[in-house]
């Protein structure tokens, strides 16, 4: 008898919560620096082609700046503050790395995504624009793949 009344409470508590995720406001979506606007825009519509609705975690993001960091740096993803800051040393290196660091800081904060060991958009370090240039269509493809595999954090964050 306890444990069918403690299994009931926990499916309600679990249910509210999973309710109250679905009812939370989605947000005006981030500030965004004019310069990184491109491929920020290019990946919302990558998602959408998809079919990955983005817009409650997208929508809580507060700001996707280019900022000065540390050298090696190409990014990063203050989760806790909703905010992206993307290395103003990326817009030398080219577009596609600059298109690969937005797109893998925006795989931390709205997909939960982690550094990969394996070549691609996750990886742990940039590429070379040359590298990212002959292969960004497959890199795109696993790309989405992981968001994908990773489509429950969507309705958690």
């Amino acid at each position: 008898m306890r444990l069918l009344r403690s299994t009931i409470i926990f499916i309600i508590v679990a249910a509210s919560f999973w309710l109250w995720l679905q009812s939370r406001p989605v947000g005006p979506g981030p500030d965004v620096d004019p310069v990184l606007e491109p491929h920020v825009n290019a990946w919302q519509e990558l998602m959408l082609d998809q079919g990955l609705d983005v817009s409650r975690p997208f929508g809580r993001l507060r700001s996707i700046d280019l900022t000065d960091l540390e050298p090696g740096i190409a990014g990063v993803s203050h989760t806790g503050a909703n905010r992206i800051r993307i290395s103003d040393q990326v817009l030398g290196l080219g577009e596609f790395t600059l298109r690969a660091a937005v797109y893998h800081e925006l795989g931390h904060s709205v997909f939960g995504l982690k550094h990969s060991d394996e070549i691609g958009i996750m990886y742990y370090q940039a590429l070379s624009e040359s590298y990212y240039l002959q292969n960004w269509n497959e890199l795109e493809r696993e790309y989405v793949l992981n968001c994908k595999r990773n489509e429950l954090e969507l309705k958690l964050r």
